[in-house]
């Protein structure tokens, strides 16, 4: 028998409630917008002493009507950013704590930096196009149309402009391979996004986790963390952006101590084992 649509995601509802109830775990943790039906929450709530916990590692902009749902039956959010909290806390939900993004070692965990002479690249950016990044991408080629230049990433050949194309490889480069390409290279930019600010992206910590010297746009969440010049490089706009790689370019001692001091400082504290550790911690009692 054919089960209309609304009946199998009842049906398939009502199995994970089942297998939940029989395997009885201590902690429930929800991602982003993928969360429990608020009857499930409110069964397991009444049957189990468990907790249920949010996990917010995204911007605001893909908040959900779900997750404006029951928040009283959450026992805590973990929002990837620290402007966040706040809107969590008046949304209804209790416990709210800002767990930041990291790094996955297994993929960008290098235990060194790699030395002066093995960067073969001068600039590099890796991601998906977006205009924003092709602006930036083009105010570094405008400035610097001698050094080497690096773009990898989805979508530049087809969007990019005929200036820009010639520095793209048109390769996405993920997990190892990402880190790679960006430990060659003397300065890796990262641009990050609008809807992200004023947080730190992934890319953020995955950069000096890698051994790799950052150039960021401005992270205001971070900034007293990662501090300027001396774990990584920040810029307001892309004159300061120009101005900051001539520096670099300029000064390959003093940059290289940056690189070692921001690698030093993401493996003491920014990996995604730190952030389990945080949250578990949240949950604890």
């Amino acid at each position: 028998k054919i089960r209309p649509r609304r009946s199998w995601k009842h049906y398939s509802e009502r199995e994970l409630l089942l297998d939940l109830l029989e395997y009885q775990p201590d902690r429930i943790f929800c991602f982003c917008s993928t969360v429990l039906p608020i009857g499930s929450m409110a069964l397991l709530k009444a049957r189990l002493p468990l907790k249920i916990g949010l996990i917010w590692p995204d911007t605001l902009f893909n908040l959900q009507v779900c997750n404006l749902h029951a928040p009283a039956l959450y026992d805590g959010v973990s929002c990837y950013g620290e402007h966040g909290v706040e809107l969590f806390s008046q949304l209804g939900y209790k416990n709210v704590v800002w767990v930041p993004l990291g790094a996955d070692t297994n993929f960008h965990g290098s235990p060194t930096i790699p030395n002066l002479d093995d960067l073969k690249t001068d600039v590099c950016f890796v991601g998906g196009w977006r205009p924003e990044r092709e602006q930036a991408m083009l105010e570094i080629v405008s400035a610097f149309p001698a050094i080497s230049i690096e773009i990898h990433g989805p979508n530049w050949i087809e969007n990019a402009g005929a200036k820009i194309k010639s520095y793209c490889s048109g390769k996405t480069l993920l997990g190892a391979a990402y880190s790679q390409a960006c430990r060659r290279s003397r300065i890796n930019i990262n641009v990050i996004d609008d809807t992200n600010y004023p947080a730190a992206n992934m890319r953020f910590f995955e950069l000096p986790m890698a051994g790799v010297l950052q150039l960021s746009s401005d992270c205001p969440e971070m900034r007293s963390v990662f501090r300027h010049r001396e774990h990584m490089l920040y810029y307001s706009d892309n004159q300061d952006m120009i101005q900051q790689i001539g520096w670099v370019l300029e000064h390959p001692q003093e940059s290289h101590q940056i690189r070692e001091n921001g690698h030093r400082l993401a493996h003491a504290g920014h990996s995604y084992r730190h952030r389990a550790e945080a949250i578990v911690q949240q949950f604890a009692v």
